[in-house]
């Protein structure tokens, strides 16, 4: 084989690899917005759900499913309302009559709360809410 002919092979075979790799995707899994360990008095309380940036939800192991383009993008904005409460580990104690408690792990830390804890931020308000309509919605479960 000329030298020529070895110099365009090789520049095939770059181009095919290339062309593999955009097309295939090169990037790993989607990372994690958050996870929620939920517990509480209430029946069907006890709930983790983990919501990745793919597009998905997982409740209690279960096989990821897809949640809705809206959802994903709440979301995604909780996930940067949280970030400087989770990077302080923010804990907010329960108050008498709680029905819910909540962990939540991001990227940036973590953050425990409850459904009384004082003074409840309304993008804690906003993930509580998220986490049910999924865990009704997309996960079927009662609560």
């Amino acid at each position: 084989m000329s030298r020529r002919a070895a110099g365009a092979a090789a520049a095939l075979v770059a181009l095919a690899v290339a062309l593999a790799l955009a097309v295939g995707g090169c990037g790993g899994a989607s990372a994690d917005l958050f996870a929620v360990q939920r517990t509480g008095s209430a029946p069907g309380a006890r709930l983790s759900m983990v919501v990745n940036d793919a597009g998905t939800v997982r409740c209690n192991g279960r096989k990821p499913v897809d949640i809705a383009d809206a959802d994903l993008l709440d979301a995604r904005q909780l996930t940067r309302d949280l970030a400087s409460m989770a990077k302080r580990h923010l804990v907010l104690a329960a108050r008498p009559g709680s029905v819910f408690a909540y962990s939540v792990r991001t990227a940036d830390g973590s953050i425990r709360f409850a459904d009384t804890s004082r003074p409840l931020r309304p993008a804690l308000q906003r993930l509580s809410l998220l986490v049910l309509k999924l865990a009704r919605s997309d996960c079927h479960l009662s609560h």
